[in-house]
């Protein structure tokens, strides 16, 4: 028997999703060759690049901030928890990771500091 979808049920993507994307995917470069971050994956024996690729895996140095226009951009990411009010990138110094709903949308971020620290979660 198939369950019926109503508004509780179906699956719940943020305003922000497009927004989530976007930031995975400069995050998701920006590891290219970050000699920190890579270092951090080879600790924690995640450094397969196929892994890297379909986890969308990624590094958030500091550069977002820096490329960002000023306006609605920065206002929708600082809304949406990437920037914090201070201005600094929320996943800073963090292995970043999308979060997905069972139909594959992004919901949310998670981030594992290369430092030490708090894990960090992007709340949906």
């Amino acid at each position: 028997m198939q369950e019926e979808t109503t508004e509780e049920t179906k699956p719940r993507h943020t305003d922000n999703a497009g927004l989530i994307e976007k930031v995975a995917r400069f995050y998701h470069k920006a590891l290219g060759k970050a000699g920190k971050a890579r270092n951090w994956l080879r600790r924690h024996l995640l450094e397969d690049e196929d892994l890297i690729t379909q986890f969308l895996l990624g590094v958030a140095n500091g550069r977002l901030v820096s490329i960002l226009p000023e306006g609605a951009t920065q206002d929708a990411l600082q809304e949406s928890g990437i920037i914090t009010p201070e201005g600094r990138e929320f996943f800073l110094d963090c292995i970043t990771a999308p979060l997905l709903d069972p139909d594959g949308g992004m919901i949310g971020m998670a981030g594992c500091p290369i430092t030490g620290g708090q894990d960090r979660l992007l709340p949906s």
